[in-house]
């Protein structure tokens, strides 16, 4: 048996005023990065850097096959946020859970993250359309299994 763990649970969730709205899961790829600098610092009388670490949130990218007007109404979702209309902003979370060998199911979720230019992408007359899209969030919360 394979000891490689599945993200068969990517799933893009909107929620407004607490109420699920929108939820995508025709994930096709995901990646995230922990955002972390290294701070370094030069002192005199020192033969050696000082170096620190700095968080500074998380991005990635994820890419998916629309299959219903969902998409459309992210992509508006997106904007009207970016516009900053309405008084309450619906908050866009990624969830992924891995899926491993033994039964664990550990969770990530990304939590309101911002969109970088959301689109549509068509690569041919016979090729499906997707929906490659970058990301960024202030963090991440992490639930074992």
């Amino acid at each position: 048996m394979s000891e490689r763990i599945r993200g068969q649970e990517t799933q893009i969730r909107v929620v407004s005023d607490g109420v699920l709205q929108k939820e995508i899961d025709e994930i096709k790829s995901f990646d995230f990065t922990y955002q972390v600098k290294i701070q370094t610092e030069e002192f005199l009388g020192r033969t050696s850097n000082e170096k620190d670490e700095i968080y500074q949130g998380i991005n990635g990218t994820i890419e998916f096959q629309p299959r219903s007007l969902q998409v459309f109404d992210l992509l508006e979702t997106i904007k009207a946020r970016a516009q900053r209309r309405g008084a309450n902003p619906p908050i866009i979370n990624i969830s992924f859970v891995a899926v491993f060998p033994n039964g664990d199911r550990p969770r990530l979720v990304i939590k309101d993250a911002k969109f970088q230019d959301p689109g549509l992408k068509s690569p041919g007359r016979s090729q499906f359309v997707t929906a490659p899209w970058s990301f960024e969030a202030s963090d991440a919360k992490y639930s074992p299994a």
